[in-house]
Parts: structure tokens; C-alpha cells; sequence
């Protein structure tokens, strides 16, 4: 399995989980490494990470925060909503991302957090770069329990978290 291969084939957009505060929010990294096949053609000569998978990096974060959050539970949520969705930098080949996600609000059957991606810096001397800030609402995807259990491996895993 690819580092881009999640439990059902699907692309993953986080390398690893840097900080997990329960009740708070999650850290994640990932980076962009160059050979990924969605910049073959996004776009030719000028390679970046396009903003709808940014997205979805950052619902990956909320959506391992959330899992962790519900004992296991709900191993995957999906995005409801997404609003104040702002881009910013390109993300280009060789970028280091912080992907980060804090609880804004719980609701019945859905949760809001608040993302933020930045590119980290590669010296202490400089600032690390917003490619997105958002606001998601996200709420657990029904899965029968053969579909559960692989995902909720995978979360464990991620987080480095043992059972």
C-alpha cells in the first residue's frame, strides 16, 4: 500500500500526527513530495497541490480528531459543510504542510472545527506560509462494522494509539 492508499484505496493526505489535545484540536504533517499523479496535469510546468485536496487534507485531520474523540466509535466523517474557505500560498513539490484542525463546536450528530494548513518554513528564521484557513462541519459516515474496523486500525495507527 502506497502512502497515498488509505484502507479503501482512497488518497491519504496526512503523513503523520504531530499533537492530539482531546477536546481541542489535532496536528497532522504531510508533504508534498513531487510525484503524486494529481500534478501531472495540475498544472503542466507549474505543479501545485490543487485547493479541493488541501480540503480534504484538512477533513482528514478533523475527520482522525473526531474518531479519536468518539472512543473509535466513528471511525470516518465525511464533510457537510464547509464555509470561510480562504486560500492562500501555492503549494508546490517539496512543501512540509502543518494541517491543523481545533474544535469549534459540537453538534447532535455533527461536529464544526476550524482548520488551518501553513507551509512550514524551512528555517527558524522564517514564517510559515497560510495555504488555507476554513471552517468545516463534518459528520460520521454509516459504515457497517466489516468497513469500520479497517478505518478505525488505520486512525489508531495514525495517532500511535494501541486496542
Amino acid at each position: 500500500m502506497s502512502r497515498n492508499d488509505g484502507p479503501q484505496g482512497i488518497f491519504r493526505f496526512i503523513d503523520k500526527v504531530e499533537d492530539y489535545q482531546r477536546g481541542k484540536g489535532l496536528v497532522a504533517a504531510y508533504r508534498l513530495r513531487g510525484d503524486e499523479e494529481f500534478l501531472k496535469d495540475h498544472f503542466e510546468g507549474f505543479p501545485v497541490m490543487p485547493g479541493v485536496l488541501q480540503v480534504e487534507s484538512a477533513r482528514q485531520a478533523g475527520a482522525l480528531f473526531l474518531a479519536a474523540e468518539s472512543d473509535w466509535t466513528e471511525p470516518e466523517y465525511r464533510l457537510r459543510s464547509l464555509e470561510e474557505a480562504k486560500f492562500g500560498q501555492f503549494v508546490k513539490p517539496g512543501s512540509q504542510l502543518r494541517v491543523s484542525v481545533s474544535l469549534r463546536e459540537k453538534r447532535t450528530g455533527t461536529a464544526v472545527v476550524d482548520a488551518r494548513i501553513e507551509i512550514v518554513p524551512a528555517t527558524s528564521a522564517e514564517r510559515a506560509v497560510r495555504t488555507l484557513t476554513a471552517r468545516m462541519e463534518l459528520e460520521p459516515c454509516a459504515l457497517d462494522e466489516t468497513r469500520k474496523e479497517p478505518l478505525r486500525r488505520a486512525a489508531r495507527s495514525a495517532l500511535g494509539t494501541a486496542g
